[in-house]
């Protein structure tokens, strides 16, 4: 009896000392309500991918995806410039809650931030407020040249890259693909192999001082219980709604 009561209150210490996950939606745009679905359910990281075409920054995924009335602005930054009116300033109701709109490059990196950075001029609001993160990925800079960029500009990062001091206050996270460290599908208990291999990398980021996230990864219950077990703190899925209520009942 005393050995099972001692069972019960180390896994309930355990759910009590994970933290609560931040809810990531990987290609946001290909959600039936780009934005406005994850932003209903109060997902603190949001994901578009961006392609330079004729001067403009399209959203979509592959170039022949591009459509003409897809653009960053009008389904991503004109919905949060409105949001953060309607709410005077908090881009959600939580005063402490933040959003990250992680922006992944498809074309290249110098041309396509130039462009992203004249268009950020007609989004003060966005720009000059410490809720909104504005995290590049995909293709970006040479680490060197980070802090050329302005303050609100920040990079996901890479493990395994010795960042420079300066370099290192301009990456907001750590990412990697799943795909490099195990190939389980989320569906069955992880081998303890691969546990090891993700917890060291995870643990690398978090000698940064930096969150950290997979993409790529498996998208089911399990592998939502075992990231947040493993210190994931981005839970990367495409299944908005379904990860909203999961986290809603964290830790129950």
């Amino acid at each position: 009896m005393r050995l099972f009561l001692t069972t019960v209150f180390f896994c309930t210490a355990l759910l009590l000392s994970a933290q609560q996950p931040f809810k990531h939606s990987h290609n946001d745009y290909e959600q039936a309500n780009p934005f406005f679905t994850a932003y209903q359910h109060q997902f603190e990281s949001i994901e578009a991918d961006i392609f330079l075409k004729d001067g403009e920054l399209f959203v979509a995924h592959n170039p022949e995806d591009i459509k003409a009335n897809r653009t960053l602005s009008k389904l991503y930054l004109q919905p949060i410039a409105d949001a953060l009116a309607a709410t005077k300033g908090n881009i959600y109701n939580n005063a402490d809650k933040k959003l990250q709109l992680l922006i992944d490059i498809k074309t290249e990196a110098y041309a396509t931030l130039n462009v992203l950075i004249s268009l950020l001029k007609d989004y003060s609001s966005i720009t000059a407020n410490k809720r909104i993160i504005l995290t590049i990925s995909g293709n970006r800079p040479k680490e060197e040249d980070y802090t050329n960029y302005p303050d609100y500009i920040f990079f996901d990062g890479r493990p395994g890259i010795h960042y420079s001091e300066a370099a290192l206050k301009k990456v907001s996270l750590i990412s990697i693909g799943f795909s490099s460290f195990s190939k389980w599908d989320g569906k069955q208990s992880l081998a303890a192999d691969d546990e090891n291999k993700l917890s060291k990398v995870i643990a690398e980021a978090k000698r940064l001082n930096k969150p950290f996230r997979f993409w790529g990864c498996p998208d089911t219950e399990l592998a939502w219980k075992e990231f947040i077990k493993l210190g994931v703190d981005f839970i990367n899925t495409d299944k908005v709604e379904a990860l909203a209520a999961f986290c809603k009942n964290f830790p129950k």
